[in-house]
């Protein structure tokens, strides 16, 4: 129960219960004191309601600056941070390219490694920062029609490299004919997430890619299931397997504003999943 609430709630108690004994106190229960006693009974409920009123009121007013402040602190600590990552990327990748003189094999493959946690940390900031404006309503969407062969094709190929890693193997099956409303950049980073994500959790060798058109809507999924194996989806949001972090958040926000939200899905026996969301046909796919 709410603060507010709940001193509402005394307040309701103990100012309708003084009148009450005041009036017992009278020791005189004849007509003329009845009126008086129900005036006063009335006004006091009155009275009680307006002060629990002010005092949820003022709740509100602080959570809301409290809110306020906290996506201030964000959004500043984030570009504070972002500046020296970049910095920092950008010393590394000039010591790899040999800027400072030439490096040791030895050398390489750790400074490779760092890069690789500081792009890490600089797509966390940005995740940050995104939040921060999504919070603020802030966040902008350029809606464009967008070929979503193409666009796929273009991520796909962005994500080939993290694949091979684990010897997966990306398979994008996407008509050409197929247009659909969406913010171009804002799909390309939903897409890159969850091939990310899906490269972490299958148990399979290969991630399919695929959009078909339902209704006025595009359907995109990514999954580990084949295309022409047997359905296993179920109408509801399953758990993922393992921990996700603002980047899958990020992600889910991106879709709702476009179209729906990313689904989740798995088979029975858990084994093998899809990860789905839809948007919206436009007129150059009809």
């Amino acid at each position: 129960m709410k603060v507010g609430m709940r001193i509402k709630l005394l307040a309701l108690m103990l100012i309708v219960l003084l009148p009450f004994f005041a009036f017992l106190m009278l020791n005189d229960v004849s007509i003329k004191n009845i009126p008086l006693f129900v005036v006063s009974l009335l006004f006091s409920l009155i009275l009680a309601w307006v002060l629990g009123d002010y005092v949820m009121i003022n709740d509100y007013i602080r959570l809301k600056e409290s809110d306020a402040l906290k996506s201030k602190y964000i959004y500043t600590s984030s570009h504070d941070l972002r500046t020296p990552m970049t910095a920092i990327k950008g010393l590394i990748s000039m010591i790899n390219d040999g800027d400072y003189g030439p490096i040791s094999k030895d050398i390489a493959q750790p400074l490779s490694d760092v890069k690789t946690s500081v792009e890490r940390l600089i797509q966390l900031i940005n995740d940050l920062l995104t939040l921060s404006r999504m919070q603020d309503g802030r966040l902008v969407f350029d809606m464009k029609d967008v070929e979503v062969k193409k666009l796929i094709d273009e991520v796909t190929v962005m994500m080939l490299p993290v694949a091979e890693q684990k010897d997966i193997v990306l398979d994008a099956h996407n008509d050409d004919s197929l247009y659909i409303q969406a913010d171009p950049e804002k799909l390309k980073q939903v897409i890159h997430t969850l091939i990310q994500y899906s490269i972490i959790f299958t148990q399979e060798k290969q991630i399919t890619i695929y959009s078909h058109r339902v209704g006025d809507y595009v359907s995109i999924e990514i999954t580990d299931k084949k295309q022409n194996g047997t359905e296993m989806l179920k109408e509801k949001q399953d758990p993922l397997p393992g921990g996700v972090g603002l980047d899958y958040y990020v992600a889910q926000e991106f879709t709702r504003k476009m179209g729906s939200g990313v689904l989740f899905q798995t088979s029975d026996d858990k084994k093998k999943f899809a990860f789905t969301f839809a948007l919206p046909v436009t007129s150059s796919g009809r």
